[in-house]
């Protein structure tokens, strides 16, 4: 263990004695999202990051769209205004309100009759943290209504039955009852909030909304990527001075030396990540207000699935040249897939369902979902869980590689 702490000691000194690469690892992401970030909406305009109406245009008046306007609502964040649809989308188009949410009617008969597919409708002017926030409000609040109306369905069905034959007492059947309620839910629908893109507002100073947490978050991680990727590939630079043979040959386990050489790259990641949200949260407003320890749980696992691409990757190549090549081509290509440069929610859905095969795709939305939505452990889990299943596919094929090399 010890020397291999040694080994990530000098990954480092070495990383920091070389001035290019503070240009690679903090100025081109802090640059990329800045002009990114303006283009999509700049760090917030005009619109306050509290006190921010939000627009309701509610055609159900149910129940269901009662508790959604309720969630909404109690976001200390948001003041919600209630309006008609047609003056919703105008209103957000003109600055007035930081996101429109349409709530259809018959949205509460869909889930009495079982429908397959409930939808509202999202107007925002992008994809802005606003906008998330507001989406998954709205998703978790008709979850937990369709999950309440099932089981009370199922339980006052089976509380009748019981009364009627008169087989078992009321303490009896309120308890037969719950049994009978959770192994009969039925499969939950598919919540779907269909974002709406208004148009440019009318006043040429007047800015879309911000989307500042996905952008930098996706230019962190794309960033981040090439760092450790490269960091990984750091024993072909070894075998081109000739120093990997004499390092195998010092008294040192093979374990100390890989632990050492892969931790220093992990490290390395880590440190990218905590100096460009040390920049990004005063600079452009980026906000950890949400689920910081989440957002960190899941860019933890991300670094895992970078360090194995990054080894998978040096192990189908012979030199640090090839390495950087094949890596700014498959860094940025799958990054443009996953939703950096562009909210993913804009591509078709074929595209949308290739993003999902892409470990940028889920750290970017665990990120967010954690910043903006203040999602919970029990949300980002199945995040997570998918970040350490690419890193072990990743670490194994490397590994396989490796040991073919050997042999």
């Amino acid at each position: 263990m010890r020397k291999a702490i040694e080994i990530i000691k000098i990954m480092l000194l070495q990383t920091w004695k070389d001035k290019s690469n503070i240009v690679w690892m903090v100025a081109l992401p802090v640059l990329f999202s800045f002009i990114f970030g303006s283009m999509t909406g700049g760090s917030g305009g005009n619109m306050p990051k509290d006190d921010i109406p939000i627009a309701v245009a509610d055609s159900d008046n149910s129940a269901l769209s009662k508790s959604i306007v309720e969630a909404v609502d109690q976001n200390e964040r948001y003041i919600v205004e209630m309006i008609e649809e047609d003056a919703l989308r105008s209103g957000v188009m003109d600055g007035d309100y930081g996101a429109g949410l349409i709530i259809p009617a018959g949205l509460e008969a869909s889930v009495a009759n079982g429908e397959s597919v409930l939808q509202c409708r999202l107007v925002a002017m992008d994809m802005s943290n606003i906008a998330m926030g507001v989406s998954q409000t709205a998703i978790t609040q008709i979850q937990q209504y369709v999950t309440a109306y099932q089981a009370g369905e199922i339980a006052a069905d089976y509380i009748a039955e019981s009364s009627r034959s008169g087989s078992v007492d009321a303490e009896q059947a309120g308890k037969l009852a719950y049994d009978a309620t959770m192994a009969n839910l039925k499969e939950q629908p598919l919540i779907d909030v269909e974002y709406s893109l208004a148009g440019q507002p009318d006043e040429p100073n007047q800015d879309p909304l911000s989307s500042m947490n996905r952008v930098f978050a996706g230019f962190m991680i794309m960033f981040v990527m090439f760092t450790v990727t490269y960091a990984a590939g750091d024993i072909l630079d070894e075998k081109r001075y000739n120093t990997w043979s004499r390092l195998l040959a010092a008294p040192v386990s093979r374990a100390s030396i890989m632990g050492g050489k892969l931790g220093g790259a992990y490290i390395l990641g880590v440190i990218q990540i905590a100096i460009l949200l040390g920049i990004g949260i005063p600079l452009f407003g980026v906000e950890l207000s949400g689920n910081a320890t989440g957002a960190l749980a899941v860019m933890a696992a991300f670094m895992f699935t970078v360090t194995g691409i990054g080894l998978f990757m040096s192990t189908i190549v012979k030199t640090m040249g090839q390495l950087q090549g094949l890596g700014a081509l498959v860094i940025t290509a799958t990054s443009m897939l996953a939703g950096v440069f562009w909210p993913v929610e804009l591509t078709s859905d074929t595209m949308q369902a290739i993003a999902k095969f892409i470990p940028q795709y889920w750290a970017i939305k665990g990120f967010t979902d954690a910043t903006v939505a203040n999602a919970s452990m029990s949300t980002l889990w199945p995040v997570i869980g998918m970040l350490l299943l690419f890193a072990a596919a990743f670490f194994t094929a490397a590994a396989i590689r490796l040991r073919y090399q050997v042999e």
